[in-house]
């Protein structure tokens, strides 16, 4: 499904994903968190990222219930509206990291679900996370990781921080998208075919494969 989802062509990718597409929403939907905190896994972000990008490469304007999805942006960016608060200090560092983490990619997941929103009710989430991103950014609540533009890009927003401005090296996207279940075998399949053809890899590059 990898190899599919990654080389195949438009046709290729609907035959083969459109028996298990509903699968693919339950994994959307599903309900696993941390109902005292309201707030979701990391590993169920990550899920619902896959899933999201999977159905927007399936069919941009795939028919979902709005407010089911309303109610899972709702759910993820509780996340982004109430992150841990107070300053970390040094040996909390790899907390900050992974809480950073978390709320990088709830912004993602967030920006990814309003495409499946009818456009006036989109501009105006978008234009609301837009806002609050950039609160985060001004008040030290978000660091800017390495990698922060390729979370920002579904809002379509152009920020850099500044030299007073907290930065870390580690990555949010890199990170996660590389660990999706399939993509070391794409990974090392392709590498096999482009080895054989002895093209140079630019089809391995994940943001491509992910669009």
């Amino acid at each position: 499904m990898a190899m599919i989802l990654y080389l195949g062509t438009p046709t290729q990718v609907t035959t083969a994903t459109s028996e298990i597409e509903g699968s693919i929403i339950d994994a959307l939907f599903s309900s696993h968190g941390d109902i005292e905190r309201g707030t979701m896994e990391e590993e169920v972000v990550d899920t619902r990222i896959y899933s999201v990008l999977i159905l927007l490469k399936l069919a941009p304007a795939a028919g979902l219930d709005v407010e089911k999805i309303e109610g899972l942006i709702v759910q993820t960016e509780e996340e982004i509206w109430n992150p841990p608060a107070g300053d970390l200090g040094p040996s909390e560092a790899d907390i900050g990291v992974d809480l950073g983490r978390e709320i990088w990619k709830a912004i993602y997941l967030s920006a990814l679900l309003f495409r499946f929103l009818p456009d006036i009710k989109r501009e105006e989430r978008v234009e609301r996370l837009r806002t609050r991103v950039r609160e985060l950014l001004d008040n030290g609540g978000l660091m800017f990781m390495s990698d922060y533009r390729c979370c920002l890009k579904p809002l379509y927003m152009d920020v850099s921080p500044t030299s007073d401005q907290r930065r870390q090296t580690d990555t949010v996207f890199e990170g996660w998208i590389g660990g999706f279940p399939l993509f070391q075998l794409a990974r090392t399949v392709s590498e096999r075919l482009l080895g054989q053809m002895r093209n140079p890899p630019s089809l391995l590059n994940p943001r491509r494969w992910f669009g």
